[in-house]
């Protein structure tokens, strides 16, 4: 509830505006959103599938990374920003933008690509999209 004491110019007795909003509807829609949001970080973070999501554009930053993709590859993903391209196999780069490109700009179907990214080791894992 807001209130605001007014004073009119034309009398010298203030009064009293008021407005009262119900806001049980908000605050469940807000819990309901933050519920929502604990059941699906708990599925991504749970999940055996590695997930991650980049920029639309090149160079494809990594904006997320799921903590079982950080594990495969030996990252820790709160220390450092990884570019995709950056930790593909040299070998896989022009074919991985190639369906990037076509995927984002194309909005073509969804198909299978394997690729190889690099392990913070130095070695390779297939990794198939």
């Amino acid at each position: 509830m807001v209130l605001t004491v007014l004073e009119s110019d034309n009398t010298a007795t203030p009064f009293v505006v008021g407005t009262i909003r119900d806001h049980t509807e908000l605050e469940i829609a807000r819990r309901s959103a933050a519920n929502a949001h604990r059941r699906l970080r708990h599925l991504l973070e749970t999940s055996p599938a590695v997930l991650y999501a980049c920029h639309p554009q090149p160079p494809w930053e990594l904006n997320h990374i799921s903590r079982n993709l950080s594990r495969l590859l030996g990252l820790d993903t709160d220390a450092e920003k990884v570019g995709l391209l950056d930790r593909v196999h040299p070998d896989d780069v022009d074919r991985l933008c190639t369906w990037l490109k076509g995927f984002t700009t194309q909005h073509r179907e969804r198909r299978t690509l394997r690729y190889r990214l690099r392990h913070s080791h130095g070695h390779y894992l297939t990794i198939q999209n």
